[in-house]
């Protein structure tokens, strides 16, 4: 009998049913968008078959090869028609899984990050990537939402530069083109330049270092829908 576990994870992908029009159907293949077990169950299924691809493939393999559910970034040292070839077997192993790829002997991207080489220093320097789809949509200012929230992201993303981007000069470059994205968005000037001063005057070394988490299990929790008018109900309480 299976587990639990195995039991709930099966009725979550086989029983999937949603309406189209007037119509009722069952989704027979791969996981519903926005299930929360998709990004679990899409990153178990996409490192079995690169366990597969890996111990079944006789050719030349990478170097250096790492994974973030389907995105991929590797190091090749062998000539470039053996990693076409490589290609090639991976993109018909499975029907299901079809990468697309790109080849370079200087940069790429992976996922938000630029990873670059540095010939003269034999070095690998990151910076921000951003897709060409990417608009840029942060929270409008306008937006009802708690002050706490919309001050608190300009400054989080521009720690996410401080973090990604290997250079000051690179981050300083990179923070400046977001303060054109957050004015862009109603964002005051003032309140992003102090978001910009705040994050610079983290180190690096200080911004990629994990934060011991609080425990705050001894509070109570008391949740509300956000509304201005909701302000005196927590000072209150």
């Amino acid at each position: 009998m299976p587990s639990p576990i195995l039991r709930l994870a099966e009725l979550v992908l086989t029983l999937n049913s949603f309406v189209f029009g007037d119509k009722h159907y069952v989704q027979t293949s791969g996981v519903a968008m926005g299930t929360r077990m998709g990004p679990s169950y899409a990153c178990l299924f996409v490192g079995y078959v690169e366990s597969q691809i890996f111990s079944q493939y006789t050719g030349p393999l990478p170097a250096f090869f790492r994974r973030f559910i389907d995105d991929c970034v590797g190091l090749w040292t062998y000539p470039e028609s053996d990693l076409l070839a490589f290609i090639s077997f991976v993109n018909s192993f499975h029907p299901s899984l079809k990468f697309t790829h790109e080849i370079s002997t200087t940069s790429l991207p992976f996922l938000d990050i630029q990873l670059t080489i540095t010939p003269a220093s034999d070095t690998l320097s990151t910076s921000v990537h951003y897709k060409p789809t990417d608009s840029h949509s942060y929270l409008l200012f306008s937006s009802s939402h708690p002050s706490s929230t919309r001050h608190s992201i300009p400054f989080s993303q521009f720690l996410r530069l401080r973090r990604l981007c290997s250079s000051d000069s690179d981050f300083q470059a990179r923070a400046r083109e977001m303060v054109s994205f957050f004015t862009a968005r109603g964002y005051p000037h003032p309140l992003v330049e102090r978001a910009l001063d705040r994050a610079a005057a983290i180190s690096r070394t200080l911004a990629l270092t994990p934060q011991a988490q609080l425990d705050s299990e001894d509070r109570t929790l008391f949740s509300l829908t956000f509304h201005p008018h909701n302000l005196p109900v927590k000072r209150i309480l």
